[in-house]
């Protein structure tokens, strides 16, 4: 198996399989990456299934506090006092129990409600951010138009789990119009300002990059068994191939040097019968003369049967 030509005719052999054995790895590879691209995009589905739902959650939250700070507050306050004033700690304790108490049960992290004049914080669950102003940006003022909008804040990424990086953090924030009620219950009446409400969905995102990292190490896990198979596989059919091949290079070999031999005796055969041929002109000549000599000179047929000989 040392000849060139040999090994050439050898490779030729194995070339099939070869190309089977590199179509297979390469599916394996292209099997992989459309893992990963589909882990992306169930992640980013449940990113959205997540979002519409909270944010649903949050108009209907946003709807029953309009109504329970219309009518638990608004009304009783400036029957009153003649006017909603914030400032007296009386209306602002009042309005903070109500809210408080609509939203014990609640889903959420805070609520601010905006003026609708000035873009100024008049109440918020969290005590620091009362009075500050312009906090509100695009949303604000899409609300005040009767537009109900949400913004995202976050950070952290899909390698937030790796040592060193920062923690995940998911807030959605929902502005809403706040509105006055009709009688017949409908918030559809004048904007008196913005209510926001702030979602923190950190937990939900943690689990949906969990998710992610599940798929992707399920995925890579099943991939990397499928590889040592289909390598074990793989390993052992070039092993019975390339035997085959050999041994079949083997049988031509034998075959080639039978036909080379059958060659030769045929030349062999063609060659002794090319010499034969004069030669028995000869002795038959020689039987002849022989015979007339036996007439013709008795006693000189050992002449003959030397040329026989």
């Amino acid at each position: 198996m040392d000849d060139p030509e040999q090994l050439e005719r050898l490779r030729a052999g194995l070339m099939p399989f070869q190309l089977v054995k590199y179509f297979s790895f390469t599916s394996l590879g292209v099997i992989l990456i459309f893992t990963l691209f589909l882990s992306l995009i169930i992640s980013k589905q449940s990113r959205n299934v997540m979002l519409d739902q909270s944010e649903a959650y949050s108009l209907l939250l946003a709807e029953n506090l309009n109504q329970q700070v219309f009518r638990g507050f608004v009304l009783p306050t400036v029957v009153r006092y003649g006017k909603i004033a914030l400032s007296n700690p009386e209306q602002f304790q009042r309005l903070d129990r109500i809210i408080r108490n609509a939203t014990a049960s609640m889903k959420m992290e805070a609520v601010t409600i905006y003026d609708s004049n000035v873009n100024i914080i008049s109440y918020s669950t969290n005590a620091e951010y009362v009075g500050k102003k312009n906090m509100g940006g695009i949303e604000y003022e899409k609300a005040l138009k009767g537009e109900p909008n949400s913004q995202i804040v976050s950070s952290g990424t899909f390698l937030s789990f790796l040592p060193g990086t920062r923690d995940v953090s998911f807030r959605m924030k929902t502005f809403i119009p706040f509105r006055q009620v009709h009688e017949d219950a409908s918030a559809e009446g004048q904007i008196m300002g913005v209510i926001e409400i702030t979602q923190d969905l950190s937990r939900e995102y943690e689990a949906i990059i969990r998710l992610q990292w599940r798929i992707i190490l399920v995925s890579s896990i099943v991939m990397a068994i499928l590889f040592l198979v289909l390598l074990v596989i793989v390993s052992r059919a070039g092993k019975i191939m390339g035997q085959r091949v050999r041994e079949r290079l083997s049988l031509e070999e034998k075959l080639s040097e039978a036909q080379r031999l059958a060659h030769l005796g045929t030349m062999v055969a063609t060659v002794s019968h090319e010499i034969k041929s004069p030669l028995g002109i000869v002795r038959s000549t020689a039987e002849i003369l022989m015979k007339r000599l036996e007439k013709v000179a008795p006693g000189n047929e050992h002449l003959a049967e030397i040329i026989i000989s």
